[in-house]
């Protein structure tokens, strides 16, 4: 499984096409998570925005995500 890898070859062709596709599916998720930040308001303001603008790491949002579904059970 340790194979040494002595032969590599490299296509511009091949490395363009590869970037497109990974740009296309880029693209998506960016589309799919504005959708998500324009969809979400609270009194027509866009929270997701704002806590999205201080980049919290995924555990974060998982905790903020637990924490405000435990506290509209409160309020």
């Amino acid at each position: 499984m340790s194979e040494e890898i002595k032969n590599f070859n490299f296509s511009f062709a091949m490395a363009a096409k590869s970037k497109e596709g990974l740009q296309e599916q880029l693209d998506n998720l960016t589309a799919r998570i504005e959708k998500i930040i324009d969809h979400f308001t609270i009194n027509d303001m866009p929270v997701l925005k704002f806590i999205l603008n201080m980049n919290p790491s995924r555990d974060e949002l998982k905790k903020l995500s637990k924490a405000l579904d435990r506290l509209s059970d409160l309020v």
